[in-house]
């Protein structure tokens, strides 16, 4: 996990009003404690899922099963955003939305190009 970029806390923002929003992260207690005393980003999720706590790393299939076991929603409702290419993968495997995307521009063309509401 690394430290959130301030344009992506302006998309979580936008979308924080009209979405359910989780965060999955790979992380282990120390570095995702530092980060979290620093960041109000991750005050936009309403669900974190940390490996750590989970017992499972992403892209193994399993963590995408219990985030999506916990939210109680069918995959194909999820929007999965991600920068590892497997990790997209594994979730379109699994029949969620999944993009790829390495900057908070592509994140916002992703999401408009959705059709999402937005007010950013």
């Amino acid at each position: 996990m690394q430290a959130p970029l301030p344009q992506c806390e302006q998309v979580l923002k936008a979308l924080q009003p009209h979405y359910h929003l989780s965060l999955l992260s790979n992380t282990n207690p120390a570095h995702y404690g530092k980060l979290r005393d620093r960041y109000a980003f991750f005050d936009y999720f309403d669900a974190l899922f940390l490996s750590h706590q989970i017992g499972h790393l992403k892209p193994n299939a399993a963590i995408f099963e219990q985030v999506l076991a916990v939210l109680d929603i069918p995959a194909n409702q999820v929007a999965f955003f991600d920068d590892g290419t497997r990790n997209v993968e594994v979730a379109r495997e699994l029949g969620m939305q999944a993009f790829q995307v390495n900057s908070p521009d592509q994140l916002w063309a992703v999401v408009e190009g959705l059709g999402v509401e937005v007010n950013g």
